[in-house]
């Protein structure tokens, strides 16, 4: 063979001789290499595109399933003086197998386990015919950056030489290390991304003016919704350069461009089409490929937390000596309880708290959200309710305003993830221009840092309850989303009755009283502090009747007014 040779697709395959130890002895005629010449490798990640890796995380436990099948058209061909002598590999039938499980709120791993099939060459010295498993996939990836529609992560793969048989075009003899940069931006249905990254091998000269070695990856995407949810097209391209002949041609410099569409005939179901073809003449880049696959995501179900029944309240009677020191009524949560409607507010047991200076939630504050969520959803007549963000002082007016506005903005769009319709809600930022405690300790601050749930109206008994589509488009990217409609007086978690004070009229202070009356009960706004939970007072018990010589007697038991909107 003349030292002017070029293996394009198929030149991978020498380096994996040099790696594998340089062997001497002589291969058999019909022997390949053991070298990946595979373009297009799937990752099954959330967001992801066959070929390309977002750093996209959608849900902390989600895991996906998924299979990727392929045909290529010459991924591997020989060339002398820039003439084809023939098909090395001449068709390709592939297939990639994976699963990809977000462990974290901003980590993912993922697994993938390769099998091909090569058929029809014609040059039968380099022939890898048959079928076999490639190389074991494993992976990491995070999310380090995520600002309004831009994200940043990185990867880290290893791909571990489990290919069977040896030089057959599918695995190599070595580890390789992959370590990337992930990033993604997203403007309306638009999404621009970018996933590369290093592959690190020990270079290697095959002599046959080849040298192929550590090398980079750039593979650039665009991706538009047609229909959100529904339709997603794109387009990406694949460029490798070993860093022996960067970018300067030749076979260590494979192109290829890839159309697909994705399809969602389910929630949890991704079905991908499409093809491609390669541009120069680098190994691995086809005449042609079409591909076809599905992914599964297992739906997490979530359990409402239960609705402990309401304890049974006692009412007494106050002693006359003792009128003066009464005890204000003290709610009290009850175990699973996070939210409770109170007067013309939604009042949390917990505070909704944020990573520092973002607007992203903590995780332990979701559950609280879907809490509040299930109240409005079961109450119909609740029809707008208001989301305010509140600052403590640190920081400018204007940075606190925009701050405290971002916040309220990022709750109002949980809850309408969790299923509340965007007509009931709206959001504002107040700044810290309406602090609930004065101080520049931390305690103070801390419990201006807020947000706060304000019903601004309610419907009566005979005012006419709208409805609602069962569908909308998330207004923020456009993506279709199922919401609940809320019906008229259901079910929803109970306020604890707690202790209601008397007060004993006594015959001498006012003639012709018979009866004790009710006093009226405290008004409780409710508060949630972002900067750390609210102390509530302790509990006082009342004390026990008392006879009296001036008249008063035990008054009888009181049944509690239901609570507003039951």
């Amino acid at each position: 063979m003349s030292a002017s040779y070029r293996i394009l697709p198929l030149s991978t395959a020498l380096v994996s001789i040099a790696l594998a130890g340089a062997s001497t002895h002589a291969r058999a005629a019909g022997d390949g290499w053991s070298t990946d010449i595979e373009l297009l490798r799937p990752t099954f990640s959330y967001g992801s595109i066959p070929g390309l890796d977002t750093p996209d995380i959608e849900e902390e436990g989600q895991l996906r399933m998924g299979l990727l099948a392929q045909y290529e058209r010459d991924p591997l061909v020989l060339i002398e003086f820039e003439n084809e002598l023939g098909s090395v590999v001449e068709n390709r039938a592939a297939m990639q197998l994976g699963v990809s499980w977000d462990f974290f709120e901003r980590a993912g791993a993922r697994l993938t386990l390769p099998v091909a099939a090569n058929f029809g060459t014609d040059i039968q010295e380099l022939s890898g015919d048959g079928a076999g498993l490639g190389d074991i996939g494993l992976g990491l990836r995070l999310l380090a950056l995520k600002t309004g529609g831009f994200k940043l992560g990185a990867r880290a793969d290893m791909m571990v030489p489990t290919g069977f048989p040896r030089d057959s075009w599918i695995g190599e003899r070595d580890l390789r290390p992959i370590v990337g940069l992930l990033v993604r931006q997203d403007i309306g249905r638009f999404s621009a991304l970018l996933d590369t990254n290093a592959t690190i091998r020990t270079a290697v000269d095959t002599g046959e003016d080849f040298e192929l070695g550590s090398e980079l990856a750039i593979t650039p995407g665009v991706l538009f919704q047609v229909r959100p949810e529904l339709v997603n097209v794109y387009g990406e391209a694949f460029l490798r350069s070993g860093f022996n002949n960067f970018f300067q041609g030749g076979a260590e410099n494979p192109v290829e461009t890839v159309i697909g569409a994705q399809l969602f005939p389910k929630d949890n179901i991704l079905v991908d089409v499409g093809g491609g073809k390669g541009w120069t003449e680098g190994y691995g880049a086809t005449d042609f490929r079409i591909f076809a696959g599905v992914t599964y995501t297992f739906v997490k179900k979530e359990e409402p937390p239960p609705i402990e029944a309401e304890p049974v309240v006692e009412l007494y009677e106050i002693p006359p000596e003792n009128v003066e020191e009464l005890v204000q009524e003290v709610k009290v949560w009850e175990e699973g309880q996070l939210a409770r409607i109170e007067d013309d507010r939604i009042v949390i047991r917990d505070p909704i708290q944020f990573y520092l200076d973002t607007t992203d939630i903590l995780p332990e504050s979701l559950p609280t959200l879907r809490y509040v969520a299930r109240l409005l959803n079961g109450k119909g007549e609740i029809v707008h309710m208001q989301v305010e963000g509140h600052a403590s002082e640190e920081g400018s007016y204007e940075y606190n305003y925009d701050l405290s506005t971002r916040r309220a903005r990022a709750v109002w769009e949980e809850l309408i993830r969790s299923g509340v319709h965007p007509d009931r809600m709206s959001y504002k930022g107040m700044g810290e221009v309406v602090p609930t405690q004065m101080g520049e300790d931390e305690t103070s601050l801390s419990a201006n840092r807020r947000v706060e749930f304000d019903i601004i109206k309610q419907l009566g008994p005979l005012d006419v309850i709208p409805t609602y589509p069962d569908t909308i488009l998330l207004p923020w990217n456009g993506q279709r989303h199922t919401v609940n409609q809320a019906p008229v007086g259901a079910e929803t978690p109970k306020e604890p009755e707690g202790r209601r004070v008397l007060e004993v009229i006594d015959a001498d202070e006012e003639e012709g009283a018979t009866e004790p009356r009710a006093l009226p009960e405290p008004e409780s706004k409710g508060e949630m502090d972002v900067g750390g939970p609210r102390e509530l007072p302790e509990e006082q018990p009342a004390e026990p009747p008392a006879e009296d010589a001036g008249g008063t007697r035990e008054l009888p038991a009181e049944t509690p007014p239901a609570p507003q909107g039951e």
